[in-house]
């Protein structure tokens, strides 16, 4: 089954994304998410503790990560990594859809610690130079890689007698290309350090969550735990950006989003969004969307 997805993200402890994964009872979720799902253009950074692998069907993204931004086109995949940290920048305006195979390691090696775990997942897993990897049909692998994509959306779609077990032999024959053909790059990020990946997560997640509220650059280095001057240091390193940069413009999608899906006034918007005044609030938008939040409601801006 293909579960249509939600706008907002849910978190629960420690401000990770709930995937409803067990509802199903397999440890698997194939989702579909159009225009309508994230109305603002944004899909907010998240992460989870479920693989993932997306691939675009209509319209164009960019993915965002602590290491990159990618664009990826009609046609294209990415797999995200267990515990990844990431967002869609959206950017095409309309007939924009991508599907999502949310995946637990059990749901491939069975119970973990055994041998398919540990020989075949943990290399995967464990390895900080691929909490990303693009797929585009442009290679043999990737022409493969997608074949197997295609099938599980197909199977998930139809649901064909004991497509359960199909769905997992197609994820096991992409997990085979995929240990293949990212062989040498393990091998090259085996030592890679993440602690300011797991500092930027902690601190991004706690912004998601409070940023309705008057939250300080000490509230947000105090979310992971270390000083504001190694938190500025840490989103330049990771982001390119400051934390209050980053702050501010997670407010403004949220602002979009209430915009196009409640009744709230501009000024109740701006208040429920953490802005310290309307015309503030007025001025930012216009810079970001290049519209006012009114000409943004009704589809007249640009």
């Amino acid at each position: 089954m293909i579960e249509q997805n939600i706008t907002r993200l849910k978190l629960i402890e420690n401000n990770r994304e709930d995937v409803p994964m067990q509802d199903n009872g397999l440890r698997f979720l194939c989702c579909k998410s159009t225009q309508k799902n994230f109305p603002a253009g944004v899909v907010p950074w998240h992460w989870h503790t479920a693989m993932e692998i997306d691939f675009i069907e209509r319209g164009t993204v960019e993915l965002q990560t602590a290491e990159k931004n990618v664009e990826l086109h009609e046609g294209d995949a990415v797999f995200i990594n267990a515990g990844a940290l990431h967002g869609y920048q959206i950017l095409t305006k309309e007939d924009f859809c991508y599907y999502s195979i949310l995946f637990d390691a059990s749901f491939l090696c069975g119970s973990y610690g055994n041998l398919l775990d540990i020989k075949y997942i943990h290399p995967i897993q464990q390895c900080r130079g691929m909490m990303t990897y693009g797929i585009r049909g442009t290679n043999f692998a990737g022409i493969h890689m997608m074949r197997h994509i295609s099938s599980i959306i197909e199977l998930c779609r139809d649901e064909p007698f004991a497509y359960e077990f199909e769905v997992r032999a197609e994820l096991s024959r992409f997990w085979a290309l995929l240990l293949q053909n990212t062989e040498e790059l393990r091998a090259q990020n085996a030592d890679k350090n993440n602690s300011d990946m797991e500092r930027l997560k902690e601190m991004i997640l706690y912004i998601q969550a409070n940023y309705a509220e008057r939250i300080s650059l000490d509230d947000i280095a105090a979310a992971a735990g270390i000083s504001p001057r190694e938190c500025m240091r840490c989103f330049q390193r990771c982001l390119g950006n400051s934390p209050v940069n980053y702050l501010n413009d997670h407010r403004l999608h949220m602002a979009a989003e209430k915009l196009l899906t409640t009744a709230e006034t501009v000024t109740e918007v701006s208040e429920n969004c953490g802005f310290s005044s309307v015309s503030y609030f007025s001025k930012a938008f216009r810079l970001k969307m290049g519209c006012t939040p009114l000409e943004y409601r009704k589809g007249t801006g640009k």
